[in-house]
């Protein structure tokens, strides 16, 4: 893409984001046509940094989300974007059918901390209550009013925790099970267009469940819709059907999760949100936590109920 290009329109407007990502120094070039007003928007946004130690260009995708605002109508778009070892794909969460340019990648931030491998845990459950009881009693003792910084930081990371189960149940559900790997391989529309020689079939025993467990990791898990067709296809079930009357709360809570981390708290206008109560925050754990609970009981239908002290042989 060759932003001189853009640039000749008559209704071209600039601007660069005001560090509402956390994607460490990987930038691009966009234009696109604003699907509000129409006015051509030229844009710098942050993008994640492809993923280096894979072998072949299309093992090196990363994910992300980012703003991007429109000079002219002054309208915040939500965009998906993905870097392939520079080369970069943007959509509009709203607006899937506009049409964006966007050029290679570069870096432009600091030096980076060495990247480390994540191993994904046994009982990610167990993980996810944990957090759910140290964070419960964080805000019992230390939360403060809806603007609290101490109610975001919480609120950031139950958000987090959940995410956090999401992709490790997921994992977890399909490396352990040949029959879900083939499932994945069958009918996951970026792992089935994988293509590898017997050679490196031959010199690497493993490569389907590393790939598998590696693209799975790539995945972002605060995009629902996304996630919720992964899970359909692992495990069987429909997050949706789970979630019930709770669905909007969580796809609020995400978007809530957004201005948290990357405006400091404020609404895509600048205004400090102060709905971070200690109840607001309280009440989203709780539908976090039962949705957890949903979850459970679909991966474990029947489970074996605690010996309480009466049941013990002495």
């Amino acid at each position: 893409m060759a932003i001189r290009n853009v640039a000749t329109h008559t209704a071209s407007w600039w601007m660069n984001p005001k560090g509402y990502s956390v994607m460490q120094g990987y930038k691009t070039n966009v234009s696109f046509a604003c699907p509000k007003c129409q006015a051509s928007v030229i844009s710098v946004i942050e993008v994640p940094e492809p993923r280096w130690s894979e072998d072949r260009a299309s093992e090196k995708t990363a994910e992300d989300e980012t703003d991007v605002r429109c000079g002219k109508c002054g309208t915040d778009f939500l965009a998906h974007v993905q870097n392939t070892a520079g080369y970069c794909d943007v959509s509009l969460h709203e607006y899937p059918n506009v049409e964006i340019q966007a050029g290679h990648s570069y870096y432009d931030g600091p030096d980076e901390e060495p990247w480390v491998d994540y191993t994904v845990p046994d009982y990610p459950y167990g993980i996810f209550m944990d957090s759910y009881h140290e964070t419960g009693d964080l805000l019992a003792e230390r939360g403060g009013d809806g603007a609290s910084l101490i109610n975001r930081m919480i609120f950031v990371q139950q958000v987090g925790a959940l995410e956090a189960y999401l992709g490790d149940t997921l994992i977890h559900e399909a490396i352990n099970n040949h029959e879900v790997i083939l499932n994945l391989l069958a009918k996951d529309t970026e792992l089935k267009s994988k293509k590898y020689t017997l050679g490196q079939i031959a010199a690497n025993p493993d490569l389907v469940e590393t790939e598998v467990r590696q693209y799975l990791k790539s995945i972002i898990f605060h995009n629902i819709p996304r996630v919720r067709e992964l899970y359909k296809i692992v495990c069987g079930f429909d997050l949706y059907a789970l979630l019930a009357d709770n669905k909007d709360a969580l796809f609020r809570a995400i978007e809530y999760r957004h201005d948290c981390v990357h405006r400091n708290g404020r609404d895509k206008d600048g205004n400090q949100l102060d709905i971070f109560t200690r109840k607001f925050v309280q009440e989203h754990s709780e539908r976090m936590k039962s949705f957890v609970a949903n979850i459970q009981r679909e991966l474990i239908p029947n489970p074996k109920p605690l010996l309480s002290n009466e049941d013990l042989p002495f």
